[in-house]
């Protein structure tokens, strides 16, 4: 599936998700198939292996899979958390991804990706970091606004070259309209309650109950309170992370580490500047100053830092 399809069923799922509860799990003992298109509104543990023969999974909670899963297009609010190996799969996660092993895969997450043994002619886009300081990447994109840490990265040839991506402008702009789709709700939420705070008090002086104590009344107050604070995190979140990523004052939008080895070949891209790799390199940190990418020595037992001219 491409990803701008992708991100079409990612915007619509948003939208509906924000009014579930997540409190409740539904654990999936047996190996697990689907014929159709799936919704649950709790967690969902799955305990066997998962085929969704190319159907999609909408989970309004956390999703762990202790075991492969294939063939999915997988879009839960909360967590990702996959154990075995997942391949031909299309994942969004509006928290974070664990995933140990990823095959012709798709991932896109609103908070940090961590892979922890390998990934195969797969992508990765990540609002927040990328971690796999133990993980091996063979082909594929991994584009990030944060830090992207790995262990060692090759291409697979003519047409598995390896991107590595930081200031990614469309995850800045998907994150954006994530928020700004849970401020337009929150908005709504408010008016709604605010009006259900018009109609109480009206009836309250309707009928002489000032001074009264009712419950009912504070609760819907206390409601209001909880909406309007939810709204000033939301619009202060927007706020800060659109100054991170169009500050003229920034110098580097992050850090590419690769702590192992680097093959030649590799595209690096960090906030427009763009270097590719000609020779293998062992251990390196790649930075910018704005306008160029700079490959120096990374040294992980020291506090070691590139000055940025």
């Amino acid at each position: 599936m491409e990803t701008d399809l992708l991100f079409q069923l990612v915007e619509s799922f948003l939208d509906k998700s924000a009014s579930y509860d997540a409190s409740k799990t539904i654990d999936f003992n047996n190996p697990f198939s689907a014929s159709e298109s799936l919704e649950f509104s709790g967690n969902a543990i799955f305990h066997k292996e998962v085929d969704m023969a190319g159907h999609t999974l909408r989970v309004y909670g956390n999703v762990r899979c202790k075991h492969a899963i294939q063939n999915a297009s997988l879009l839960v609010y909360g967590s990702v958390t996959i154990d075995g190996e997942c391949k031909n799969c299309n994942v969004f996660s509006h928290s974070s991804i664990y995933v140990h092993h990823a095959a012709e895969s798709n991932f896109w997450s609103y908070g940090d990706i961590d892979i922890e043994v390998e990934a195969v002619n797969s992508s990765f886009s990540a609002a927040g970091s990328i971690n796999g300081k133990n993980a091996a990447i063979r082909g594929g994109r991994l584009a990030s606004n944060g830090n992207i840490t790995l262990d060692s990265v090759s291409s697979l040839g003519e047409h598995g070259r390896t991107s590595l991506i930081i200031g990614d402008r469309k995850i800045i702009f998907a994150k954006v309209s994530a928020i700004d789709a849970n401020i337009k709700r929150l908005e709504n939420d408010l008016v709604e309650v605010t009006d259900c705070i018009n109609i109480f008090a009206r009836k309250i002086v309707e009928k002489r109950l000032i001074g009264v104590h009712i419950p009912q009344f504070e609760a819907v107050k206390k409601q209001k309170v909880d909406i309007e604070n939810q709204l000033n995190e939301q619009k202060e979140m927007r706020e800060q992370f659109l100054h991170a990523h169009t500050s003229t004052n920034k110098k580097s939008g992050g850090n590419i580490i690769i702590r192992s080895r680097a093959s030649n070949d590799i595209f690096i891209e960090i906030e427009g500047s763009r270097l590719e790799t000609q020779k293998p390199a062992q251990s390196v940190l790649f930075y910018t100053n704005g306008k160029e990418v700079f490959m120096d020595t990374y040294y992980p037992e020291t506090s070691h830092q590139p000055v940025l001219s």
